[in-house]
């Protein structure tokens, strides 16, 4: 679908024009020196900063967006020190800019739902985010881009004296996505946010997610962006990891004589150090996935390997790390009478890689392993090829 798009917003106005007012086309308004009124789509009249806006649009092509694509991942809903700091963050979950025309935002003020902004125009690139707030000049946009989109608001803010429903909505007035909560669930000054930008994923305090802030309008929880998979902003000499570059390689799932021998080991297939912050290893636990060990800071070195113990004091690097490692360890065991399955992934939940095999293969003391240190090889048990029955942190 093709958009035609102004390229600069000066000025917001009020919810529609008296007349028909047709995309593109100049209409009735006053508007600041430099700039011009436009029509743009759902009726509105806008002032843009083109002196002649039929010579200066742009097109680019968008899609509208489905239900969870375009995701509320923050809300705050009693500002500090006044409501002037609220404000609703939302994302571009998919691979493709997603058009805004239409889009509304609204919520439950009084009992009723209203509405607060509504987009004329415009398209939110792959992995964008946006925090909305009264004053359009505060708006955030991550990463910035070079076409704002054009918008309407009234009444915006939200009240923190009963629950709340805060709503996304298409132009076709179908829910693109909602949160709802209790006025416990409402904290001076906090925010609440999704781990990760998944309508799957619960709003909580933002203080108990990533870095502990209270807020963080227009990026991750762990203060990284969203088009960067939620990755952690790091100083150190070393690349994230695409797909595929870091493989689970061995995991010890019986341990013996007890479970502080399990053990899952890493392996970075590539020629460059590889950045481990924001990365988490997932396994089994019940019919779910729970997180065993989540980097803060670290990096594996090229074609290096890294078993990771519920002891941090066993964790065997080979080579050793250049880098002072920082990690959260969370409960750290496996079922062993069950099929397995373990995940690497992004903060934004990116598989990197996944490895999953029948209870069969499970011994006690005996590690599972891929038959050689690659993408598409089976799973097999260690003495398969080895005469030892683990190689923690080693090339078997």
């Amino acid at each position: 679908m093709t958009r035609t798009i102004p390229q600069v917003l000066i000025l917001l106005v009020s919810l529609g024009c008296g007349s028909v007012c047709r995309t593109g086309e100049v209409c009735d308004r006053a508007c600041p020196n430099g700039s011009d009124p436009v029509c743009a789509p759902n009726n509105l009249c806008v002032c843009t900063g083109h002196k002649q806006s039929n010579q200066l649009a742009q097109t680019t092509v968008c899609e509208p967006p489905d239900p969870g694509q375009l995701v509320i991942t923050e809300v705050l809903i009693d500002g500090e020190p006044t409501e002037k700091e609220e404000f609703v963050e939302f994302v571009n979950t998919t691979a493709r800019p997603i058009s805004l025309d239409g889009v509304s935002l609204l919520s439950d003020r009084g009992g009723r739902i209203r509405k607060h902004i509504l987009f004329g125009s415009g398209c939110l690139p792959s992995g964008s985010a946006i925090a909305v707030y009264a004053d359009v000049d505060r708006w955030i946009y991550s990463p910035e881009i070079a076409e704002r989109p054009v918008a309407a608001t009234q009444s915006f803010g939200f009240s923190n004296q009963r629950d709340f429903h805060i709503i996304l909505e298409s132009g076709q007035r179908q829910t693109l996505d909602s949160v709802r909560g209790g006025i416990g669930d409402i904290l001076p000054g906090i925010s609440l946010g999704r781990e990760t930008p998944d309508i799957a994923s619960a709003f909580v305090p933002h203080n108990t997610l990533g870095n502990g802030t209270d807020s963080s309008p227009g990026g991750c929880p762990n203060g990284g962006t969203y088009h960067t998979d939620c990755r952690p902003v790091s100083g150190l000499d070393c690349r994230f990891p695409n797909r595929r570059d870091i493989i689970i390689n061995e995991v010890l799932i019986d341990g013996r004589p007890d479970a502080t021998e399990e053990f899952v080991e890493i392996h970075n297939r590539t020629t460059e150090r590889i950045n481990l912050a924001g990365l988490e290893i997932l396994s089994n636990r019940g019919s779910e996935l729970a997180t065993r060990v989540k980097f803060k800071q670290g990096c594996i070195e090229k074609q290096g390997y890294l078993a990771v113990f519920a002891d941090p004091n066993r964790w065997t690097w080979t080579p050793s790390s250049a880098d002072s490692p920082e990690f959260i360890l969370k409960r750290f065991g496996f079922p062993n009478t069950s099929n397995f399955t373990f995940v690497l992934q992004t903060p934004a939940g990116i598989e990197i890689d996944r490895i999953s095999g029948s209870r069969r293969l499970i011994r006690e003391g005996e590690s599972i392993r891929r038959t050689f240190d690659g993408l598409n090889s089976k799973l097999v048990r260690h003495t398969h090829h080895s005469k030892s029955k683990t190689s923690a942190g080693l090339a078997p």
